[in-house]
């Protein structure tokens, strides 16, 4: 899945982690395993007997038992694995959308004509203004010249790659290709070259040819722990690792664009927050990650 989604450093990542694991195997045996060890000790026991062997019978059957007692305790942990319902694990982090609010003044409103939600975040004296609203990133608009627009993209850069990327690119047109194409390899992989890496993030413009056909003329890409609208997303979040792995993933990624914008003194930024399908608590957790990290980026750096 990480090659086809042109995520290489991550691949080779998986490549060393799977590598690892398949060298601690014989330590960690599955209970496929213990049963096969059984199968063949106790095919050893009836040897030992039928050949009166009864010094070695006695030490099989003391090895047996140890043996089935560890059958018994993986079992009981295969039994508990499988009856937990991985929305109670999520179910610790539920959304605490007040805490977005305490940082917000009384300038909290929602147009419910426009299908947004906008608060202010006081910054050293300074404000800045949150508009969350429905759509996507094309409908971003501001009279800033100064601004730009966060997209997600894979670890090559390759925009080609997803049905995001492609629409980013048929508005972009070459220009857009060009200076993607130009891009510094930060890495290479026996799977291609890698320009951004996981969490990170890489800046294109400004150019008044973007401007033409994006709203803005400064496109930042950053690379999230998955991909845009991925099949496997909800399945894979099911993992508390991997779910953890993304929250950090996600804050890295929205910090690197938040620090890439500030260097360029942009005055005004849209993005579309990285999400599972708009349901669940995964999406609601997700949602809410990426919110705090932005007011926290406005506010404290």
């Amino acid at each position: 899945k990480a090659v086809t989604d042109k995520n290489f450093l991550r691949a080779v990542d998986l490549d060393s982690t799977i590598e690892e694991l398949e060298g601690m195997r014989p330590e960690f045996p599955t209970l496929k395993d213990l049963k096969e060890e059984e199968r063949l000790m106790k095919h050893e026991l009836a040897d030992a007997v039928s050949n009166r062997r009864y010094d070695a019978a006695n030490d099989l059957k003391r090895d047996l038992l140890t043996l089935k007692k560890k059958i018994m305790k993986e079992r009981r942990l295969t039994s508990d694995q499988e009856s937990d319902d991985p929305n109670s694990k999520l179910s610790q982090f539920q959304a605490q959308m007040e805490s977005l609010i305490e940082d917000a003044d009384d300038s909290f409103k929602i147009d419910d004509l426009d299908r947004k939600v906008c608060f202010t975040v006081n910054c050293d004296d300074r404000n800045c203004t949150f508009v969350v609203s429905y759509g996507d990133i094309y409908d971003f608009s501001h009279p800033a010249e100064a601004k730009g627009i966060v997209c997600w993209s894979n670890e090559a850069c390759d925009l080609a790659a997803t049905v995001e990327g492609q629409q980013l690119l048929d508005h972009g047109g070459e220009a857009l290709q060009k200076d993607i194409g130009s891009l510094r390899i930060v890495a290479t992989s026996p799977y291609g070259d890698a320009r951004c890496g996981t969490g990170n993030a890489v800046i294109l413009g400004p150019s008044r040819e973007y401007n033409a056909k994006l709203p803005a003329p400064v496109v930042i890409l950053t690379v999230g722990p998955f991909s845009p609208g991925g099949s496997q997303t909800e399945s894979l979040l099911e993992d508390e690792d991997f779910f953890h792995y993304s929250k950090i993933m996600l804050r890295s990624s929205y910090r690197a664009s938040m620090v890439l914008a500030r260097h360029s003194e942009l005055q005004a930024l849209g993005l579309s927050l990285l999400t599972t399908r708009k349901k669940g608590v995964a999406y609601e957790q997700l949602v809410q990650i990426g919110l705090q990290t932005l007011v926290e980026e406005v506010k404290f750096s």
